[in-house]
């Protein structure tokens, strides 16, 4: 099996808005119970430095790097279905209060 750890990375940067809070945003990103409900899959969630996370069932794994509540996460994310050899895309939501919402 090859190594992928000298594959190229890339950016993707994507801005939402949403009609809620910045801490109703940040909950439904780190609380399990929260994100189950809104995404329609079971997630676990230990939400603090080092702590690990699931979502889509255990599709989805990762671990949080940093949380500052309500206004940045950063976590590491991979899918079950990634060949042997991927390492782990890293998240960073930056939540920031818009008009009507959040950004």
């Amino acid at each position: 099996m090859s190594d992928h750890k000298d594959l190229p990375t890339s950016t993707i940067r994507q801005v939402e808005h949403i009609p809620a809070s910045p801490e109703s945003v940040y909950d439904a990103l780190t609380i399990a119970e929260i994100h189950a409900l809104f995404t329609g899959e079971p997630a676990t969630s230990d939400a603090r430095v080092e702590g690990k996370m699931t979502a889509c069932g255990d599709f989805i794994a990762g671990e949080y790097l940093e949380l500052e509540r309500p206004s940045r996460i950063i976590q590491t994310w991979r899918t079950s279905g990634w060949s042997d050899g991927y390492e782990a895309s890293r998240l960073e939501f930056q939540i920031e209060p818009a008009d009507g919402g959040t950004q």
